[in-house]
């Protein structure tokens, strides 16, 4: 029985599926490369991330989004042929920051992530790890208001000011620190 590779395509904060979906537009792909695409929609706009605020005003912190894409997952390997060797995750600016939070919290579960204009904030470094390596294509711009390239509060955060929750890892930091954690010599390439 064919099984299929599987992708979480998490939305941004202030998004939702159906935004991503447009965006992100996956779909050729998945049907050349005969892979799954799952679009889930986070609570009131934006991931549950402990440790990393938000710039979504409604943020509900008794959510747990980890439990939520792990019975996701489950369900998806039991009903749709997931092949639960190959789940990757990707998304963009808060789903980005999702996809790091879940290659730390289910790093037993996912195989890969590709974050774009993502990062971790300086609370949640101190505790981030793998329990195994994990591939990560990591995709920043230096030109990225929200995101900032060289960490801090970014202009879409900046009301969090002060707040170590809302400040981000500069870039190059959490690559070193990826790179510490998957225990490779890669170099990276800028």
């Amino acid at each position: 029985e064919e099984k299929f590779p599987l992708i979480f395509a998490l939305h941004g904060g202030g998004g939702k599926a159906k935004g991503a979906i447009e965006i992100y537009n996956l779909e050729p792909l998945a049907d050349k490369n005969n892979f799954i695409i799952v679009y889930p929609d986070a609570v009131n706009k934006a991931w549950n991330i402990p440790g990393m605020a938000s710039r979504v005003k409604k943020l509900n912190t008794n959510v747990d989004d980890v439990k939520f894409i792990s019975i996701l997952l489950d369900t998806m390997i039991e009903e749709y042929k997931v092949n639960d060797k190959k789940v990757f995750c990707t998304g963009l600016s808060r789903g980005g920051m999702f996809s790091y939070y879940l290659a730390d919290a289910l790093n037993d579960r996912i195989t890969a992530i590709a974050p774009v204009c993502g990062g971790i904030s300086k609370t949640m470094e101190t505790t981030y790890s793998f329990k195994k390596p994990i591939p990560v294509l990591m995709i920043n711009g230096t030109a990225d208001p929200l995101v900032n390239y060289n960490g801090g509060f970014g202009k879409m955060n900046n009301r969090n000011e002060g707040n170590e929750d809302a400040n981000l890892l500069p870039t190059e930091e959490l690559l070193k620190k990826i790179i510490e954690l998957n225990q490779c010599n890669a170099k990276p390439e800028t």
